[in-house]
C-alpha cells in the first residue's frame, strides 16, 4: 500500500484546500458510502451502482435490494430519492423495511403515501461495516 502526504490539496485552477488540522479520513466502515444505486424502479434495472449485485421488482413501489458484499450489520442510514425522468412533479419518499445484512427492501412512495414506481431511483447507504 502507498502513503501520500501533502499539506494542501489543489485544482488545476489553483483553487484547493489546506489540510492541515483535518482529522484522519477513514476508508472504510460507518465513514463513508458502503452501498449506492442508481437504478430503474419500473423494473429493477441497474443503470449504475457500487457494491449492489441485483435488485428484484417486487410490486408497484417495492424493491429488494441485494448487497454484492454482506453488511456487518444492519445499522446503516438509507438516503434517497426518486422520480420520472423529466418530470418535476414525480418525487417520492424512500423507506427501508425487512433489513438484513445482505438486502432490504426499499419502499417508495408519493405524498399521498401511495406506492408508486417511477424510472429514476437514487439510493445511498452509509455504515453497516
Amino acid at each position: 500500500m502507498s502513503t501520500l502526504k501533502t499539506t494542501r490539496i489543489e485544482t488545476t485552477s489553483g483553487d484547493g484546500v489546506d489540510v492541515i488540522g483535518l482529522s484522519k479520513i477513514e476508508d472504510t466502515g460507518k465513514n463513508v458510502c458502503t452501498a449506492w444505486a442508481n437504478y430503474n424502479g419500473n423494473d429493477g434495472t441497474i443503470h449504475d451502482s457500487y457494491n449492489i449485485s441485483s435488485i428484484t421488482h417486487s410490486g408497484t413501489g417495492d424493491d429488494i435490494v441485494y448487497f454484492a458484499e454482506n453488511m456487518d450489520s444492519t445499522a446503516w442510514a438509507l438516503s434517497g430519492n426518486a422520480a420520472n425522468v423529466g418530470d418535476t412533479t414525480s418525487g417520492a419518499i424512500l423507506s427501508d423495511i425487512d433489513r438484513a445484512v445482505g438486502s432490504t427492501r426499499v419502499i417508495i412512495m408519493n405524498d399521498s403515501g401511495n406506492k408508486v414506481s417511477l424510472d429514476n431511483v437514487c439510493i445511498i447507504f452509509f455504515g453497516g461495516k
